[in-house]
């Protein structure tokens, strides 16, 4: 049998396979719209772990005389939305200088601030997730743009250095067994099974100036479209504010090559600085909180092969953001006699601080840091 048919169904299978190449060839080539890759609800829009490459539809909105309504979620988006709207635009921003945007709470002010919005500019990459459940809840229909839509984003652990990779998983095995119950672990890391640590893309995006290049033209882009009698002006000065970014770039730069490339090493409160090692020549060492988000916990196994991996790089400083408890890293800088050193992570700081603006942020930043591990 196996001679009789052998022939004829080799030749079937060949004239398959021909067929499908040949429909793949004259198959329509035609992509999806931009309205049809994007997201159905600003859920999805803010929890993929891949970033949208394009904005939401967004048609010109009836100002009636007034004002475009914008609300911001954190003060650093607020910020550069601020810079390019000026006084065209009504801007409310929902988080005060110092509040911790992974652990946002909802107040009954901030709510009406959202369902009068014309537009709701937020970080996106699952920054704000505390305000996903809100924003699906809004009926009024408001645009909500994620500013970081068509940044190439980092995954968590991407940045690690091959020194953590080798120390800080050390006991792993017992992973999860102390921490059962927690009271965060579950809906944000439900299914992985004990891990309490933030999985999925670095929503940490503006420690990086060019990312917020990305931001600037995305503010102008939304801005123009909802306010096209508006458009010259939001471009213009998005113009200006790409010119001065790209200036504090190139002096940023030029402070870190000050600092020897053996002494860029860092440890942090939470992993909140991979963009900012990634663009200018950091390493990341250890964190605290080895997670994107603060409201993650840590473990004695993981604080000793930390304690164990600071000793053995020579680390002098622990770096704290502003909106994160200092308790752990002041109680590891105790017992190993280094210091720890505040910056502004998530957070600029209020008027009268040394990082009001995002401009002054970047730069009091990497001076504080450069002066540290010196």
């Amino acid at each position: 049998m196996n001679n009789q048919w052998g022939q004829p169904l080799r030749w079937l299978s060949a004239l398959a396979c021909i067929t499908l190449l040949l429909g793949g060839c004259i198959a329509p080539t035609t992509t999806p719209s931009a309205s049809s890759q994007i997201p159905e609800s600003p859920t999805e829009a803010t929890t993929e772990t891949t970033q949208a490459t394009t904005l939401p539809d967004l048609s010109p909105v009836d100002l009636a005389g007034g004002k475009l309504r914008v609300v911001a979620t954190t003060n650093l988006v607020g910020d550069v939305v601020a810079q390019i709207g000026g006084d065209y635009i009504e801007l409310a921003t929902l988080f005060a200088p110092g509040v911790d945007p992974h652990a946002y709470q909802l107040t009954p002010s901030d709510r009406r601030l959202l369902e009068n919005a014309q537009v709701i500019f937020v970080n996106g990459l699952g920054l704000e997730e505390a305000m996903l459940p809100i924003l699906d809840e809004l009926d009024n229909n408001v645009p909500v743009v994620a500013v970081s839509t068509g940044i190439a984003t980092l995954e968590f652990g991407e940045h690690e250095s091959e020194h953590e990779e080798e120390h800080a998983h050390e006991g792993e095995e017992h992973e999860g067994e102390e921490h059962e119950g927690e009271e965060h672990e579950g809906e944000e890391h439900e299914g992985e099974e004990g891990d309490h640590h933030h999985e999925g893309a670095d929503p940490h995006v503006w420690h990086s100036v060019p990312n917020v290049l990305v931001w600037t033209d995305n503010v102008a882009t939304a801005l123009s479209a909802l306010d096209p009698a508006q458009a010259d002006a939001y471009n213009a000065a998005a113009a200006d504010y790409r010119t001065e970014l790209e200036a504090l770039n190139i002096e940023l730069h030029a402070l870190v090559e000050t600092l020897p490339a053996d002494q860029r090493k860092l440890v942090t409160d939470h992993d909140s600085l991979g963009y900012l090692e990634e663009e200018y020549g950091f390493t990341v060492v250890g964190t605290v909180i080895p997670s994107l988000s603060t409201l993650a916990s840590t473990s004695a196994q993981e604080l000793a092969a930390l304690q164990e991996q600071i000793t053995i790089e020579g680390i002098t400083a622990i770096f704290v953001g502003s909106t994160v408890s200092p308790a752990l890293a002041n109680q590891l800088a105790t017992d190993l006699d280094i210091r720890v050193v505040p910056i502004y992570s998530d957070s600029l700081s209020d008027v009268t601080g040394p990082a009001s603006n995002y401009v002054d942020f970047m730069r009091h930043n990497l001076q504080t840091i450069v002066a540290a591990l010196q």
